[in-house]
């Protein structure tokens, strides 16, 4: 992904990409059935991953996931959604503004299968970001016209 973006905003190859990842797993604070296996308490209930990418010494993205099982487990850090469904905040900081978005399920709805990945895509607040930079100052809003692509088989 982060090859992805380096080259759609920077025209980089991969190569001229350096990735620095960090892995840290949570423990669990609740314990947790899934299908026939038990995840115990203060064994690993979540997994905090961070992912920068650098072009040279320039920092052009940073790439955060917290991975949890059952929602007593959630890893919920200041910069997470606040649901305990999941969702994703992407944060652009640039000149001459800071754009934040966020999509958080509402708690409410949220079920123990259910999968922010498969379920939200990250590519729909992704595509508004070159359009975003290079609109004039003002407010932004949806455009609501339906689009489709039909997929061939």
């Amino acid at each position: 992904m982060l090859a992805n973006v380096a080259h759609t905003l920077f025209g980089a190859r991969a190569e001229e990409m350096r990735v620095e990842r960090h892995v840290y797993p949570v423990p669990a604070r609740t314990r947790v059935r899934v299908g026939g296996s038990v995840i115990e308490p203060g064994t690993v209930g979540a997994i905090h991953m961070s992912y920068r990418g650098y072009l040279g010494d320039r920092l052009f993205m940073t790439n955060a996931e917290c991975w949890h099982v059952g929602p007593g487990n959630a890893h919920l850090g200041p910069d997470h959604p606040r649901s305990l469904a999941g969702g994703h905040v992407i944060t652009l900081d640039g000149s001459p503004a800071r754009i934040e978005m966020r999509n958080e399920p509402d708690d409410e709805s949220y079920e123990g299968d259910w999968s922010a990945v498969t379920d939200i895509s990250v590519k729909a607040m992704l595509d508004v970001i070159p359009e975003l930079c290079a609109a004039p100052a003002g407010v932004a809003t949806p455009d609501l016209s339906p689009r489709y692509r039909l997929e061939t088989a």
